[in-house]
């Protein structure tokens, strides 16, 4: 068992290590909010029609 000071442990640093760092490029959040509505959009059409 490894103990590491509180005072010397960054959890940004390790976080972006263990993780990859960085944030989700804003494509991929967008491509998910159309597939999304898309199937909101699909969902209402077909109870539209019945």
């Amino acid at each position: 068992m490894i103990v590491i000071p509180d005072d010397e442990f960054d959890y940004e640093e390790f976080a972006a290590r263990e993780f990859g760092g960085g944030k989700r490029p804003a494509r991929s959040r967008r491509l998910w909010i159309a597939i999304v509505a898309a199937i909101l959009l699909a969902l209402f059409a077909v109870s539209f029609l019945r």
